[in-house]
């Protein structure tokens, strides 16, 4: 008789696949890609997913049996199982790591803990057992309690210790419970009962109750059914019961009268969370000359098309075709957004188009939401043909997929930073496209250097879009020198005369304003005037922001809070000012200069809500609000016709941050965010105020010249060694003891000196050093083309697995980060 064993991913960092036995009972459900229990450690159960079926008796420890199959068929694909093990293997992490990402959380099961009750003599229990013994009495119906919910109805009290001793002495028993997390959504459907059920009785039906007083419900009822199931007197259509009862305007009582007379048949059935009211079917936009050679080169292109279209030049209407086209051959779409959460515009016209084939997925729905997406990309019944997503909807079982869309592809949103796999979703599309032949457009108006470059050299076909569609003028840029409105006193507050005086006219004239400022809060310093003290975070190395609603001082790396101190407690004297402007602050000053406008903010703090950033952005879109004061959250992909005016608060913090992608991102989002001005007719403004008049950027951005500063740029990165020239891989060190951690680098540094001699910098202390009681350090590894990048990784995971194996820096945190943003 043969023997059967299964590989399986669990989702967590383990570095290979375990190996489990297959009892006989489940020899013939086991295959690729289904989902398995299995036990781990002493007695953690988790769900799995099954990566190769085989007869290999594994040689390092003796196998466990799996426990139980899961689904009927695969839930992961051919192509997916190749995706992960291609993120595993570039971004240098665990399968375990990537199954956490990939899978929505109703599909990933794992075991808690429940507790029963057995014998107990009630004469020997303390006072807190007594009370737990009545309360698993209360509360288990045969199933036993989980633990967290005993831990909850006695939230101050050692319940871990206590549960532990009943354990020992018999008084109660424990067990690991494995529940599905995804419960499909069950509704009431109503038919046509025995009673009523052709067309002869129904018409008895009705003259019966045209006799009897008080029926006029009744009738309202079947004749409300009859409207919405269409029937023709053959068989059962059922119906939601709560469309019945609001079209007929009755209430439950009603209906369950028809069912009591069989006149009704009722039915719980699975339906769908998701029920998007949109038709679709609109008609696709006429293309432009210039959208249309766009279209026709992306067509004939197989492989990765870099389409280069300048703000409002309508790579919208080139992306519908395409979708259009695909979904006609009867595949799939998978359309990638940088920020899902600001996008519902985008959303709302592409649903025009193709109404309830269109999907969203992100982190902003429920688990049972997202689950039954990931259901119905694959499912026959209800299919989503468009997938409107995150960077997570890589990860979606698409059966035929045809498109990939990515729109904004350089934004560095698309890379996920903790906790790994530490992926970049742009990258990994242009994986999965491979994977599956799907043809892949990369879209933006300021595309990343390393795009840019794959598309100079010929690796990318390049597709340019230059002129905005409608012939519509490109907004003119005006330099505000802040250096010389001071001198002149030319400056209220965060505002120069000159951009308060356009932003008046532009209200006055009936348009509309967008304010950026890449800093939210009141204001990022408050500071006292003797000593100059400044609040810092207790658990990270960075001062304290204010927030004038909440009154408070909070760190935006940890989210800890304090009230401001009322007197300093390095000099004890009470005299604090307050330094630097946030969003809060010039929403408050644009309000007391201007009191005629009207003001709204779009920033983390007022967008927090699922759907507070759509109020906000409605309102303004229908001219509630005359001016918008935003983070970067208002310079991704927003189209609002009235915008006139763009103001550009402080040009200079963006491109001095240390980094050297400072000058690359300050280009795209000054660029960006100026075009959200002058869509449509009118030739819109942008004024950027700034102390540094001169550099060298501001011409070149002033021209729309993104090929003049990609030249500048790339030759500065050669100069310096920076990607696209080399590869480049970000180590990260943690420890909450600086000593252990300055041991653990030194180690490091040890063994990064032979292999990676001349091609490594570090260890080094971040603008930031310390942050969630965790000190940081980081090394910067760069990979010229004669050094092999696998290489490298497999030796930077070694080096990994050294540091664990000393026992000094057991706790110490090493992260690779591939392709660092």
């Amino acid at each position: 008789m043969r023997t059967y064993f299964v590989d399986v991913v669990v989702p967590i960092a383990v570095p290979k696949l375990l190996t489990y036995r297959v009892p006989a009972d489940w020899e013939n459900y086991v295959q690729q890609g289904v989902r398995v229990v299995v036990p781990l450690g002493k007695s953690k159960k988790y769900t799995g997913i099954i990566w190769r079926v085989h007869e290999e008796i594994p040689r390092e420890y003796e196998a466990k049996y799996m426990e139980e199959v899961l689904d009927e068929t695969p839930i992961i694909s051919e192509n997916q199982m190749r995706l992960w093990e291609w993120i595993s293997s570039y971004y240098a992490c665990t399968m375990g790591e990537v199954m956490s990402a990939a899978l929505p959380t109703g599909l990933k099961l794992s075991s808690e803990t429940v507790y029963v009750l057995k014998e107990y003599v009630e004469d020997e229990l303390s006072n807190l057992e007594l009370r737990i013994v009545t309360f698993l009495q209360e509360k288990d119906r045969g199933l036993g309690v989980a633990q967290k919910d005993i831990q909850h109805a006695f939230a101050k009290e050692p319940i871990p210790r206590v549960l532990r001793q009943m354990i020992k002495r018999g008084i109660v028993a424990s067990a690991e419970e494995v529940k599905e997390k995804f419960i499909p959504k069950k509704e009431k459907f109503i038919a046509l009962g025995e009673a009523a059920n052709t067309e002869e009785k129904l018409n008895a039906v009705f003259d019966k109750l045209e006799k009897r007083k008080g029926s006029e419900k009744l009738s309202n009822a079947l004749i409300s059914y009859l409207q919405l199931s269409k029937w023709n007197g053959g068989d059962a259509v059922f119906v939601p019961r709560n469309n019945i009862e609001s079209t007929a305007g009755v209430d439950a009582a009603v209906i369950r009268n028809l069912i009591q007379k069989n006149y009704f048949f009722q039915e719980e059935r699975a339906a769908l969370r998701m029920v998007d009211g949109e038709e679709g079917g609109a008609t696709l936009p006429q293309l432009s000359e210039q959208q249309q050679k766009a279209f026709d080169l992306i067509h004939k292109n197989d492989g990765v098309s870099l389409l280069h279209g300048v703000t409002s030049s309508g790579k919208t209407e080139v992306y519908v075709h395409l979708i259009e086209e695909t979904i006609k051959a009867g595949k799939q779409v998978l359309f990638l957004l940088p920020e899902i959460a600001l996008t519902s515009h985008l959303i709302h016209r592409i649903k025009k188009y193709f109404g309830a084939e269109v999907g969203v997925y992100h982190s902003g729905y429920s688990t049972h939401e997202r689950t039954e997406v990931w259901h119905r990309v694959y499912s026959a019944s209800h299919r989503f043909n468009v997938v409107l997503g995150a960077r997570s909807s890589l990860f979606l079982p698409f059966e035929n997929l045809g498109l990939i869309v990515v729109d904004e592809e350089h934004e560095n949103t698309f890379k996920q930073q903790d906790p790994a796999p530490r992926y970049n979703g742009r990258d990994a599309a242009i994986k999965l496209a491979q994977l599956t032949g799907a043809k892949l457009v990369l879209g933006s108006a300021t595309p990343s250097l390393e795009s840019y470059s794959n598309a100079m050299n010929g690796k990318y076909l390049l597709v340019e879009m230059p002129d905005r569609y409608g012939e519509v003028l490109p907004p003119t840029i005006e330099l505000i020198n802040l250096r010389t409105e001071l001198q002149n006193k030319r400056v209220n507050g965060t505002f120069s005369n000159r951009l308060l005086a356009g932003i008046s006219e532009t209200v006055k004239a009936g348009k509309q304003v967008i304010l950026f400022q890449n800093r939210r809060g009141y204001t990022p310093l408050w500071e006292c005037e003797k000593c100059n003290y400044t609040p810092e975070c207790r658990h990270c190395d960075v001062s304290l922001t204010y927030h004038k609603h909440h009154h408070e001082l909070r760190c935006h790396y940890c989210g800890y809070t304090e009230r401001p101190p009322t007197q300093c407690p390095k000099c004890g004297t009470n005299s604090f000012k307050m330094l630097g402007a946030g969003t809060e602050k010039i929403e408050e000053e644009l309000k007391e200069l201007l009191p005629h406008v009207r003001v709204a903010r779009l920033d983390l703090d007022v967008a927090r809500g699922k759907n507070a950033h759509h109020e906000i952005i409605t309102d303004f879109e229908e001219g509630k609000t005359d001016v918008l004061i935003g983070t970067q959250m208002v310079s991704k992909g927003l189209d609002f016709s009235r915008v006139q005016l763009v103001g550009i608060l402080n040009a200079d913090r963006m491109m001095k941050h240390p980094d050297f992608r400072s000058l690359e991102r300050s280009f795209q989002m000054m660029l960006q965010v100026a075009g959200r001005s002058g869509r449509r007719e009118e030739q819109g403004k942008v004024l950027i105020q700034t102390y540094d008049s001169d550099h060298w950027i501001f011409p070149l951005l002033i021209a729309g010249d993104y090929l003049g500063f990609y030249k500048i740029e790339l030759a500065e990165r050669l100069e310096y060694r920076y990607p696209p020239h080399v590869r480049m891989i970000k180590i990260v060190v943690k420890h909450k003891e600086l000593g252990t951690l300055n041991r653990a680098t030194q180690q490091l540094f040890q063994w990064f000196e032979g292999p990676l001699f001349g091609n490594f910098s570090g260890p080094e202390t971040p603008a930031i050093g310390r942050i969630n009681n965790q000190y940081i350090q980081q090394f910067w590894i760069r990979i010229p083309a004669n050094l092999s990048l696998p290489g490298v990784k497999k030796f930077l995971l070694e080096c990994e697995a050294g540091l664990f194996q000393i026992t000094e820096f057991k706790s110490v945190r090493m992260n690779i980060d591939v392709d660092p943003m």
